[in-house]
C-alpha cells in the first residue's frame, strides 16, 4: 500500500498493485484496474518512486525471512548430526 493525497488534502492508502495509470492534467489522475480514478496532489514521478520503494520493503523482507528459514535448517541439521 501507498499513501497519496487528494487535492483537499485528505490522505488515501492504496493497493499499488491496482494502479493502471497515472496521467498528469495538470492535476494527477491516478486510475486503477477496478475503473475508479482520483486526483492527487504528488506528481507521477513521485508516485513511481513511492511504488517503487514499497516493492523495495516486501522484496527485502522476503530476503530476511528466507535466510531466516535458510539459517534455522542449518541449525536444525547441525544438530541432528550432533544427536547421532
Amino acid at each position: 500500500m501507498i499513501k497519496l493525497t487528494e487535492l483537499k488534502g485528505k490522505e488515501k492508502f492504496i493497493n499499488s498493485e491496482l494502479i493502471e495509470s497515472i496521467e498528469q492534467i495538470p492535476d494527477t489522475l491516478v486510475s486503477l484496474t477496478n475503473g475508479s480514478s482520483f486526483l492527487v496532489r504528488e506528481k507521477p514521478e513521485e508516485i513511481v518512486k513511492l511504488v517503487i520503494n514499497f516493492k523495495k520493503e516486501i522484496v527485502a523482507q522476503q530476503t530476511i525471512i528466507i535466510h531466516s528459514y535458510d539459517d534455522q535448517i542449518a541449525a536444525e541439521d547441525l544438530v541432528k548430526k550432533h544427536i547421532k
